[in-house]
């Protein structure tokens, strides 16, 4: 039915719906706190500081580290440079690092071959709390730099705009805490072997780092950019503002109550807050229900295949030019997983982004009414009624359902650098399980009374952690989404052989490869020299022989 004719009725039956739904709002988030007392430090050619420390009032407290050559040779520039820095400290150096954010910036130099915290020699104190970087190139490289930190170069209009910035950022502040890290979930490493490190590829704040192998999130570095969260495999990051499962109760609830006072599909639009709801609401053609969420790298692969599933006929996803790169394209990548599924189901088009100058004015507005989803597959299909635990559920609850309503196929789809797929081992696996006790999903299964291997494919995220546990190096990932829910729910097996059994007791002890491998590897060592039969023993009864080989002659080992 969404060929009918939008009217102003349905225009308020959306109004009335948004008032029904609340969005969840994190009201006493987790915070960080900033705290400010005017140190200064500005970074660059001499000249260049000097000139700009005249534009800095005398409620800062400034630093000047000249790190390059100075910019111009004239005798009047270079003096007008030492006249107006007479208040400033200077000091000459290799700049080893700088680290930290708001009110905590620790900067590491070299002089006379010795490394100095440069705070404390200038200062007396641990840190400073602003940097101006002048220098020719930035000094940090990241795409979202830390607060306090501020990029200058040549331009003198930025430096103008920085220094007309500067009092607001002296004093007490505090930013909500993003993300949270559950670290029994995570996937990045085990046995100290490093597997998953996809939130590691995509921040672009360079706040998540990997100390001792374990992931830690520095909330002070942090932007909220969400692409951590959405790329996490287990669920092991989640984005706080909100937790997802509100966030995913409220996209369930708003487009069923949509459906049911219209019976039209809508169009789902994700944006970012800076575009106001409520405003948006007022304007966008009645067919499109917007999702305001805090940053749109937060939004996944399981929100858009879970909206489709739950009513929407098409979801748009509004991106700015301005967003990260990594940002841009881990949602990118995203959203071509989903539509490569959604295609072999006969669905096409379903998730799009689209640039965020379609909202910038009441024309490209209006120009969204074009979105507007007349596939008759994609009417067909029966609204889901699902829940789920996290994400992983969400996902495959989404893709079963919209399978089962479809096309109801059976196969496997190949989908490349992806978090879902098995894995294949090759014949000389001998069954030591070192990837059993590495995988972190419980993925691989170990067998009882038979030695084997099986898989859990739903539960395998890809991390690699079993290719770089296994000894023997016949692991291989095997990126893919196998449609058979019954079969990817369940253990699959892998690899199986006979057991070998004790020559001593009869107990089994181990897989005849493994034997095998032994005496080929251990039959000429000191220990077992002219003893390989031990090889063929069980941990006991190998202690039993040697015990008894020395009661019997105790000299023995002494010769």
């Amino acid at each position: 039915m969404l060929g009918v004719e939008m009217t102003l009725d349905f225009q308020k039956i959306r109004e009335n719906v948004y008032q029904r739904h609340q969005p969840y709002q994190n009201l006493i988030p987790a915070t960080v706190s900033y705290q400010t007392q005017g140190y200064i430090l500005l970074i660059g050619p001499e000249d260049s500081a000097r000139l700009a420390s005249a534009l800095l009032s005398n409620q800062y407290k400034v630093t000047i580290l000249a790190t390059e050559a100075i910019t111009n040779q004239d005798q009047a520039h270079l003096q007008q440079a030492m006249d107006v820095s007479q208040h400033c400290q200077v000091y000459y150096g290799k700049l080893n690092s700088v680290k930290g954010f708001l009110g905590q910036f620790q900067v590491s130099v070299n002089q006379q071959q010795q490394d100095i915290e440069l705070a404390r020699v200038a200062i007396r104190q641990p840190h400073f709390d602003l940097i101006i970087d002048l220098s020719r190139q930035p000094i940090l490289q990241q795409d979202l730099l830390p607060a306090g930190y501020f990029y200058v170069g040549a331009q003198q209009s930025t430096l103008q705009q920085v220094v007309q910035d500067l009092p607001d950022f002296i004093g007490d502040f505090e930013k909500p805490r993003y993300a949270k890290i559950n670290p029994q979930l995570c996937a990045h490493s085990n046995n100290d072997l490093i597997g998953c490190q996809r939130c590691l590829e995509v921040c672009p704040a360079e706040a998540i780092s990997s100390v001792d192998f374990r992931i830690e999130i520095d909330p002070y570095l942090c932007h909220g950019s969400g692409s951590c969260a959405s790329v996490c495999p287990t669920s092991a990051i989640e984005y706080d503002l909100p937790p997802p499962m509100p966030l995913q109760t409220y996209i369930q609830n708003v487009v069923a109550d949509y459906i049911q006072h219209t019976k039209i599909k809508p169009v789902l639009l994700f944006h970012a807050q800076q575009h106001q709801s409520a405003t948006l609401t007022k304007q966008l053609p009645s067919h499109i229900l917007p999702i305001a969420v805090e940053e749109i790298g937060v939004v996944g692969a399981e929100h858009c295949l879970a909206a489709i599933a739950w009513g929407a006929a098409r979801v748009l996803i509004v991106n700015s030019e301005a967003e990260m790169v990594s940002v841009t394209e881990a949602l990118q990548r995203q959203v071509n997983l989903v539509n490569e599924l959604l295609l072999n189901l006969s669905l096409n088009n379903c998730i799009e982004v689209i640039d965020s100058n379609a909202l910038c004015n009441d024309n490209n507005i209006a120009n969204l009414a074009a979105y507007v989803y007349q596939d008759e597959v994609i009417n067909a299909l029966a609204i889901a009624d699902f829940g789920a635990d996290n994400k992983r559920q969400l996902f495959f609850a989404a893709l079963d359902h919209i399978n089962h309503q479809t096309l109801q196929l059976e196969r496997v789809i190949e989908v490349k650098h992806s978090s879902f797929g098995t894995i294949t081992v090759d014949n000389d696996c001998t069954l030591c399980m070192a990837c059993v006790s590495a995988c972190p999903t419980s993925a691989l299964v170990a067998g009882n009374d038979t030695p084997s291997l099986s898989i859990v494919e739903q539960n395998c995220v890809q991390c690699g952690l079993c290719q770089q546990s296994c000894p023997e190096k016949v692991i291989n990932l095997q990126g893919q989404i196998n449609l058979q829910h019954q079969q990817r729910r369940q253990a699959q097996l892998l690899q199986q052989e006979p057991a070998f059994h004790c020559i001593s007791c009869g107990k089994p002890f181990a897989t005849e490869s493994m034997v095998k491998r032994m005496l080929t590897m251990l039959s000429e060592h000191d220990a077992f020299k002219g003893q390989s039969q031990r090889l063929k023993m069980c941990g006991d009864c190998r202690v039993r022989d040697m015990v008894k080989d020395v009661i019997d002659d105790p000299n023995k080992q002494l010769r």
